[in-house]
């Protein structure tokens, strides 16, 4: 939760609206050990020009857990060692599944943190997918640090707005050469 106290394991200094709709009550497995590679964006790109050059949904999955193990590796932000995690201002950009429920055609639901139930709809179909009975939404989760602990916030991968260049997205493996990074 949100703590920026000396002895907070990881310095947490705020969740936006939609990462507490979205993620706040959702239990995972434990994390295993983070295998996750980052790449700086050298011009700005929407989501989903990110998602079709790291080769599509399946590849850029990331777990909360995965995205907590690595602020843990830097809870002072940039008063820690180095880590993967840039501490300077700029979007740290990860890609989780929240578990939903499927209605018809493009449509789904899930219940927010007030306990009702929200409808939404995504344009493009891949980023509604079924694994293991269980449908998910693909969804864009920001990490960033501010002066006293990371804030962490979500939006629509099929948001209207693009990630700035020198943001930095992480991924399982990078699948495109030609991929705009440093």
């Amino acid at each position: 939760m949100v703590n920026t106290k000396p002895n907070a394991r990881v310095k947490i200094s705020g969740f936006g609206d939609n990462f507490q709709n979205w993620f706040l009550d959702l239990v995972e497995d434990s994390a295993s050990e983070v295998n996750l590679v980052p790449m700086v964006l050298d011009r700005a790109m929407f989501d989903h020009e990110i998602i079709a050059k790291l080769g599509g949904v399946t590849k850029v999955i990331t777990a909360l857990g995965e995205i907590f193990s690595l602020m843990a590796k830097q809870p002072e932000g940039p008063k820690s060692k180095a880590g993967q995690l840039r501490a300077d201002g700029y979007a740290n950009i990860f890609y989780v599944s929240q578990p939903v429920k499927k209605l018809a055609d493009n449509r789904f639901s899930y219940v927010n943190l007030a306990g009702s139930e929200t409808e939404e709809k995504v344009q493009d179909s891949q980023y509604l997918f079924e694994n293991n009975g269980q449908w998910y939404v693909l969804r864009a989760v920001r990490v960033l640090w501010y002066d006293y602990g990371w804030g962490v916030d979500a939006s629509s991968v099929e948001r209207p707005g693009r990630w700035d260049n020198g943001s930095q997205v992480f991924s399982r493996k990078i699948l495109d050469p030609s991929f705009p990074c440093d």
